[in-house]
């Protein structure tokens, strides 16, 4: 059954135009999805790492580099496409992909119900870029506070976190 926390956090993900995918996507080499470690009789921490930016068909990957203004007009009719150089906005849709793959996951931890996260214990995020892209905080922070995922009571406990079990 899901806590009322845990419904909050799937409502306020939908009022975003954001959901989970049906069932995780599945793991590639020897990626193991979450792994918990008890903290006491009735805690554990969760570690999740290793996300990366599925499209929205939860089957395929984004990929590519980001560079700077100046390397994507060097670029030409190249820069943009899937695979080579790519601007802002498409780090920024990679890193909103990355973070829905960590709640999906992270809603596994919890076995369906992310009222269970408590708080957040570390926050990490990279970010494929060519030597001169020195954006690298507007593509997480500025993806992130996009979505208002910041701001939402319990959302953005994604990224680390400590559980009741």
């Amino acid at each position: 059954m899901v806590s009322a926390r845990g419904t909050k956090v799937l409502d306020s993900l939908k009022t975003l135009g954001l959901a989970l995918p049906a069932e995780s996507p599945k793991a590639l080499a020897s990626y193991v999805p979450f792994v918990k470690v008890p903290t006491g009789a009735s805690s554990a921490l969760v570690f999740i790492s290793g996300q990366i930016p599925w499209k929205d068909d939860w089957k395929s990957l984004h990929t590519g580099k980001l560079a700077s203004e100046d390397a994507l007009k060097a670029a030409g009719a190249e820069a943009g496409k899937e695979g080579g150089l790519l601007g802002v906005a498409a780090g920024q849709e990679a890193a909103r992909r990355c973070a829905l793959s960590v709640i999906n996951q992270l809603n596994g931890a919890t076995d369906g119900d992310l009222g269970k996260v408590k708080r957040i214990v570390k926050i990490e995020g990279f970010v494929n870029s060519t030597e001169d892209f020195t954006a690298q905080p507007l593509v997480i922070n500025g993806e992130l506070m996009k979505y208002e995922l910041m701001k939402l009571e319990y959302i953005w406990c994604f990224f680390g976190y400590t559980l009741a079990t």
